[in-house]
């Protein structure tokens, strides 16, 4: 019976860590994300894909500009890029105009920039005309 007691209390907890938005994967969830203040950057081109930059140590974090999409603040841009999150990266807003990426760099060790950059694009597609510059 305890045993039974135990279980049920561990996998409502485990439930509400996911409600809200806690990663059981340790080291990726928003406080670490916080913290990590990336020195590699990406960007977002014109055409709407996430790319890392050349030069740059693969895997990480990777800190990207988003001010482009214009977000009314952190809630939408939260929202919109837990959407855009993949196999290999995953995506969180820090702001309104910043995000982080996080290249998962194990899952794919041979991969280079331009094959990073290729999965990225095709994995985050960010529809530019769904999106007012900012302060319009």
């Amino acid at each position: 019976m305890k045993r039974l007691q135990f279980l049920l209390i561990f996998t409502f907890a485990l439930g509400m860590a996911n409600v809200y938005g806690q990663s059981q994967q340790p080291g990726l969830n928003q406080q670490t994300f916080e913290s990590k203040k990336p020195d590699k950057t990406g960007e977002i081109t014109s055409k709407g894909a996430i790319q890392i930059k050349e030069a740059q140590e693969i895997g990480g974090y990777y800190n990207i500009d988003t001010s482009v999409l214009g977000f009314e603040d952190v809630t939408e841009a939260t929202a919109y890029f837990r959407t855009k999150s993949g196999k290999h990266h995953m995506m969180r807003a820090l702001s309104r105009d910043r995000a982080i990426v996080y290249i998962k760099k194990n899952d794919q060790p041979s991969w280079n920039t331009n094959q990073w950059n290729k999965y990225l694009a095709q994995t985050v597609k960010i529809n530019l005309s769904d999106f007012s510059p900012q302060g319009e």
